[in-house]
């Protein structure tokens, strides 16, 4: 199983979207769940996440709907530490990512994952990982 990396626009369109993004988004998790992929997410994935979701769905579903990306089958949550931290400032700087992107960067290649699955196009200035769009058909 590939190693992967989710950007919390996955989760956002698989909850919030009912087009075809949507669509393309809860067929990727799907894909998680039955275990096609070890998949990563972040503290920071689940603040993204419950963020947009509290806007549009309420606090009650953004929270009812974290705790269960969290319980999910082959989702392993990465602590954000110092070192991730250190690293997220280099990147930040010599990329011009955004601060979370940078985040999410360095908390993927502190543990070596190569592949995040994201429709932020952002991820392609880094060379040293591959991004899968989930928002394009496979």
């Amino acid at each position: 199983m590939e190693e992967v990396y989710l950007d919390s626009n996955l989760l956002i369109y698989g909850i919030l979207n009912e087009d075809r993004i949507g669509d393309l988004a809860r067929k990727f998790i799907k894909e998680v769940e039955i275990g096609k992929y070890n998949a990563n997410i972040s503290a920071l994935t689940i603040d993204e996440f419950i963020w947009k979701v509290q806007k549009v769905l309420g606090r009650e579903t953004a929270v009812e709907s974290a705790k269960r990306i969290i319980n999910m089958e082959n989702v392993k949550i990465l602590e954000i530490n110092s070192e991730v931290l250190i690293n997220m400032l280099k990147l930040y700087k010599d990329n011009k990512l955004d601060p979370r992107d940078s985040i999410h960067l360095a908390t993927m290649q502190i543990n070596r994952i190569k592949t995040v699955i994201s429709s932020d196009p952002d991820f392609d200035k880094i060379k040293e990982i591959k991004r899968i769009d989930f928002s394009k058909e496979l």
